[in-house]
């Protein structure tokens, strides 16, 4: 399967039947940290410390870690803060069709481009 590209992602990380020892695989190459950890994170210690946990966790098994849930940017703003760059939410975009969501992204990248030539820092 490793040979055809086959990885697996561990969703909902955290929660259910995901456990520590499914992070043993060297098919692993993601988890996806469950929305439950996220929903009110920056009001929630207890969930900065679990969360914390599994970016770093991932950063030494060499896994991607992805904060799925984020509706604020409150959230976004802690995710961003204890290192997880791969995150997905209703703050940054509600499911849509392939076309819409290329659209999305190329004019993202073109306003990127703009305020990058421009010498403005983005908002």
């Amino acid at each position: 399967m490793s040979a055809a590209g086959v990885t697996i992602v561990v969703d909902d990380f955290g929660v259910g039947y995901s456990s520590l020892a499914s992070l043993r695989s060297e098919y692993v190459r993601q988890v996806k940290i469950d929305r439950s950890f996220i929903l009110g994170l920056a009001a929630s210690p207890g969930n900065v410390v679990l969360v914390d946990s599994i970016v770093q966790l991932g950063r030494s098994l060499n896994i991607q870690v992805v904060a799925e849930g984020v509706e604020t940017q409150e959230e976004l703003d802690v995710l961003r803060t204890l290192g997880c760059t791969l995150v997905q939410g209703y703050h940054l975009a509600r499911p849509a069709p392939l076309p819409d969501m290329t659209a999305w992204a190329e004019a993202r990248a073109r306003s990127a481009a703009i305020i990058s030539a421009s010498g403005a820092s983005p908002a």
